[in-house]
């Protein structure tokens, strides 16, 4: 049997999940988007759509090109989103990485993403270089 909503088909636009967020965050501006519920720390739209452009603007500045992949290592954080929304931006892909993954582990999934940079936090960061030196292939690894 199949089942049918009694609301009308919603409309979905013809544009990618970054480009809605960045179009409809004007709307909200500092009403919070993302909200931290261990720390209480927030985003408003306006920030959240400003960060998204920050990290596309410097991965493209440090030579992102289109399809290539951007490795993020990062618990699940309120700055995460910019991250990951930041790398499709840009036009990467970005592939997410399992936070409790040892520097080999995090070493084989870049070899294999073939990832470029790599995006992580920074209680992260010796890991995160450990992994990329014996992965090789990282030009740059950022830190929020």
């Amino acid at each position: 049997m199949i089942y049918r909503s009694p609301y009308p088909d919603v409309v979905i636009p013809e544009v990618s999940v970054v480009d809605y967020v960045l179009r409809r965050a004007p709307e909200f501006g500092e009403k919070a988007a993302l909200i931290d519920a261990v720390t209480g720390a927030s985003l408003s739209y306006n920030e959240l759509a400003a960060g998204i452009r920050k990290v596309a603007g410097a991965l493209v500045a440090r030579g992102l090109k289109k399809g290539e992949v951007v490795a993020i290592y990062s618990p699940n954080t309120i700055t995460y989103p910019m991250a990951f929304h930041g790398t499709a931006y840009a036009g990467g892909v970005a592939t997410t990485v399992n936070p409790l993954y040892t520097p080999g582990e995090l070493a084989k999934q870049l070899r294999d993403a073939k990832a470029r940079f790599l995006i992580t936090a920074g209680p992260f960061l010796d890991k995160a270089r450990e992994a990329a030196a014996e992965a090789g292939g990282i030009d740059e690894i950022f830190t929020f």
